[in-house]
């Protein structure tokens, strides 16, 4: 990824001021597998066969390394967990009042799925603010953290995301660890544009085509206090 960072600095200084010491966190994971290294046909699938199954192929995609960011003693601070210490991410997710994260309602749970009871996890739900969730609710996209990152804060990835499994089990951890930090970041910054009502770009796509740009404000203020 880019090594411009100053704009999230930024923001993780007002993050510091308004979340610190709070028991909010941003979370996010990473696998060992891909969709389409656990059904070879994924790529051609309709998108209503993929759902029928798609549930089922999170639960065997296993974690490769799962991260909590979180801010104490005004400065973020950040936590990660592996297959040997789940348990520990389940107790943190608990203790959470709120958990904030990008697609997690549609992935990383499925994901943990396979670790995590299912009544745990429901709680977890319960208070979780997907972003990708509810930005679509409002731009009618399904935006990613990649686009939302090179829109809004000029970093974008220099490694395909479908690399990261391998790359897990080629023993890159500390790799796979730094492209995880830096989605957290992302994902920090974008919840401080939706709490601070702050316009955030996103692109606008026509069945995957790239046919433009579009500005949204979003209003999250009351979706972290209630």
């Amino acid at each position: 990824m880019s090594i411009q960072y100053s704009k999230l600095e930024e923001i993780h200084l007002e993050l510091a001021q308004i979340l610190n010491n709070s028991t909010i966190i941003f979370f996010d994971l990473e696998t060992q597998n891909l969709f389409v290294e656990l059904e070879p046909k994924w790529n051609s699938m309709k998108w209503k066969d993929k759902q029928k199954i798609r549930v089922d192929l999170c639960k065997r995609m296993k974690v490769s390394i799962a991260g909590l960011l979180f801010f104490k003693n005004g400065k973020p601070t950040y936590k990660y967990f592996t297959e040997d210490n789940i348990q520990e991410l389940e107790e943190e997710l608990l203790k959470a009042t709120k958990i904030i994260g990008h697609n997690l309602l549609e992935f990383d749970y499925d994901v943990l799925y396979a670790y995590i009871p299912k009544k745990s996890l429901e709680q977890i739900k319960n208070k979780t603010l997907d972003t990708m969730k509810l930005m679509s609710e409002v731009t009618k996209q399904w935006s990613s953290l990649d686009d939302l990152g090179n829109l809004n804060f000029d970093i974008g990835k220099t490694i395909n995301t479908l690399e990261i499994p391998k790359m897990w089990r080629d023993g890159k951890y500390d790799e796979v660890r730094d492209y995880l930090k830096i989605d957290l970041d992302l994902l920090a910054g974008v919840f401080y544009y939706g709490l601070s009502k702050q316009p955030l770009k996103y692109n606008v796509k026509d069945y995957g085509r790239l046919v433009g740009q579009k500005e949204v404000i979003l209003d999250w203020k009351n979706r972290v206090t209630n």
